[in-house]
């Protein structure tokens, strides 16, 4: 479904979901050399980032939006 390609965020996601429920549904980690703290901050920068690139993208949507609910008080 994605081409084998990680999402951002999916080896914390597969980290929280590890030994619950549905751990027996969910892809193996991917071996690598790092340890699991780098592995987990490096998906939290990358989340972080996608993160702040959206609400950059959606600031003036949302100052428009806010916009219009000021003019509609008044």
């Amino acid at each position: 479904m994605n081409n084998n390609k990680a999402f951002v965020g999916e080896r914390l996601f597969l980290h929280l979901l590890d030994h619950t429920y549905y751990a027996h549904i969910l892809p193996p980690l991917p071996k690598t050399k790092a340890s699991r703290v780098a592995e987990v901050e490096e998906d939290l920068r990358d989340l972080l980032a996608k993160c702040g690139a959206a609400l950059k993208n959606a600031a003036p949507q949302l100052k428009q939006l806010l916009d219009g609910f000021g003019s509609k008080a008044a």
